[in-house]
């Protein structure tokens, strides 16, 4: 059997599927992966565990033209070799892999999709489901297989009347690594006291994680020994820390920029925050509660599959900085509910741990090829 893997770029199969690769060579798979190579500003990722990897343009915006490129070289790519099997990711890299490969389809490939968070869910903008929403229910005529994340997607792929769809919960998260992760001093290492409440953020400083929230709800506990690190790089870094200078609370937000040692760093934190505008699952916010960790997140589509109020957390409007505050304030002042919440999330990671994940992709695999 041979397999392709494909997504926009290849840190994306590093950080998400070396449990899918791995399990795919137990049953003899040949793993082939297409991808563009992003690893040169992803340190410490390594694409070492397929059997061929292959360069293709994906470019990740919708109307960039360099996109046909990547259309011609991935069906080159997948009408040059006999696969068994196309398994595309992310949004726009799969579109072009589907309508590449129905000339193959016809020929007997199937061609599966996992759909890590759909740009339209309850409460995303009229203009997402406008454009998206009729995209995936059109590719969904040349698709055998799609992989949800979420419950909310869940229903949405099943409502499209065409290819079977199977639910994962997300592609599964280490959690023994995190329950277990010695403490990194994180503290001494940026200058936070002690003594103080630390809270941590992780994603790529990018306008949908929303780091702009929690700057601002900040502004409003300066006077208390209360710190936020942020880490993760991206294009927002300048603004955000501009941000902080505007609210006066430069002294107490610190960016760590991006890490190998997050489950170290977790270790050393009293709160985990998570205020992203739109996740497929939120597989940070997992891994927090994981560490054990209470969250204070965003109410929002793939999140919801796992936060409860009042049991991991508090969860809010992503736009409400006030909320935010107060939510954290409430955590803050109550040592005894962080760690009643901290031993509740450890359990709730673990209907998210990679063992399942990896048992209900290779369910949905057995089902089409009945290996």
């Amino acid at each position: 059997m041979k397999v392709l893997l494909i997504a926009s770029v290849q840190s994306h199969i590093c950080q998400f599927h070396r449990p899918l690769v791995d399990m795919l060579h137990r049953h003899g798979a040949e793993v082939h992966v297409a991808a563009h190579n992003n690893l040169d500003v992803k340190p410490g990722l390594k694409l070492d565990f397929a059997d061929k990897v292959i360069e293709v343009p994906f470019v990740r915006s919708v109307a960039d033209l360099h996109n046909v490129n990547a259309y011609k070289a991935i069906k080159k790519v997948i009408d040059s070799d006999n696969y068994d099997v196309v398994h595309c990711n992310t949004p726009i890299a799969s579109v072009l892999t589907r309508l590449a490969a129905r000339d193959a389809r016809k020929r007997g490939t199937k061609v599966i999709y996992t759909a890590h968070g759909f740009q339209f869910f309850t409460g995303s903008s009229k203009k997402d489901w406008m454009i998206y929403y009729p995209i995936e229910k059109e590719m969904a005529r040349f698709t055998d297989l799609i992989f949800t994340i979420n419950h909310e997607d869940t229903a949405r792929a099943e409502a499209f009347h065409g290819p079977k769809v199977v639910y994962i919960p997300g592609v599964g998260v280490d959690t023994e690594k995190f329950r277990t992760a010695e403490r990194k001093d994180v503290r001494g290492e940026l200058g936070i006291p002690s003594d103080a409440f630390m809270m941590l953020t992780v994603g790529e400083l990018f306008p949908r994680k929303n780091q702009k929230v929690l700057i601002d709800a900040m502004q409003q506990l300066k006077n208390l020994p209360i710190h936020l690190v942020l880490c993760g790089n991206g294009i927002l870094l300048d603004e955000l820390q501009q941000q902080c200078r505007d609210n006066g609370v430069e002294d107490r937000v610190h960016f760590a920029g991006y890490r190998r040692d997050i489950p170290g760093v977790m270790k050393g934190c009293d709160l985990y925050l998570f205020p992203s505008k739109r996740e497929g699952l939120g597989l940070a916010g997992i891994e927090a509660m994981a560490s054990g960790l209470p969250v204070v997140s965003s109410n929002i589509n793939g999140i919801l599959d796992y936060m409860i109020e009042g049991k991991t957390g508090h969860m809010c409007d992503p736009n409400d900085a006030d909320a935010f505050a107060r939510a954290i304030l409430d955590l803050y002042h109550d040592p005894d509910k962080r760690r009643e919440i901290g031993a509740f999330n450890v359990e709730q990671a673990k209907n998210f741990d990679q063992a399942h994940s990896a048992a209900a992709l290779e369910e949905g695999y057995r089902w089409l090829l009945g290996f």
